[in-house]
């Protein structure tokens, strides 16, 4: 579907077994042309749920308004499985209106959704979401300072490491859990300075829960701290 001549695929889209055109479609539809593009609106409001999530999978590649914001009308409407790709479809589109869209609508969704769209976003890294990601580590709603801690960490940001460093002297403890699990994951001297003095005084601690203390375990099995013995 990714080079079947442009005719052939949209025969495929329409006429084809049913998996077949979702797989058409999904895969193949950001190929047929912006002539095309009202085929691709159609079916994005099919009453058959895998079609319509193929058809949102296909609007990434299409830029022209019309697209993006049908996608920004699934983000909104919240209803899964098609928020999700619908984020997925702005966030790794090619162009910079549908990133600019993801971005405004980052900012007045509830915190749920925020969540939502930050997670999304970790898996499709840019430059462009460090930033809208970083305002999200101090707020506390819903769990959404775990989720961007964990979104900073893999879309990357200048100050990670003072974020980090905050999480874990923070008040929330899941949030300390986590800036601590992901330090302890990474190789860096910084990172595993910060991680190694954490570790000591959970050590300490003669309530040292499973799960930090496995953390613990294997990163000290990892860097040799005399210390720890």
């Amino acid at each position: 579907f990714q080079s079947l001549p442009r005719d052939e695929l949209l025969t495929s889209i329409e006429q084809g077994h049913q998996l077949a055109r979702v797989a058409a479609l999904a895969t193949g539809g950001g190929r047929l042309g912006e002539d095309k593009l009202p085929i691709i609106l159609k079916y994005a409001e099919a009453d058959d749920p895998l079609l319509q999530q193929a058809a949102i999978t296909a609007l990434r590649h299409c830029g022209d308004p019309a697209a993006i914001e049908k996608l920004v009308h699934f983000v909104k409407k919240n209803n899964e499985p098609f928020a999700s790709a619908a984020i997925a479809s702005l966030a790794g589109s090619r162009y910079a209106a549908a990133h600019d869209a993801l971005l405004q609508i980052m900012k007045n969704e509830p915190p749920a959704s925020q969540k939502n769209i930050v997670r999304v976003l970790a898996e499709h890294p840019r430059p462009i979401w460090s930033e809208a990601i970083y305002e999200f580590v101090k707020d506390p709603r819903e769990g959404l300072n775990q989720e961007a801690l964990q979104a900073l960490t893999q879309v990357g940001h200048p100050k990670l490491i003072d974020v980090l460093r905050d999480a874990l002297n923070a008040g929330d403890p899941a949030l300390r859990n986590k800036a601590y699990t992901i330090l302890a994951e990474r190789t860096d001297h910084e990172s595993e300075q910060l991680a190694m003095d954490y570790a000591l005084k959970q050590l300490a601690d003669e309530n040292l829960d499973a799960a930090t203390f496995s953390v613990t375990l294997n990163l000290l099995n990892r860097v040799k701290d005399k210390r720890a013995a």
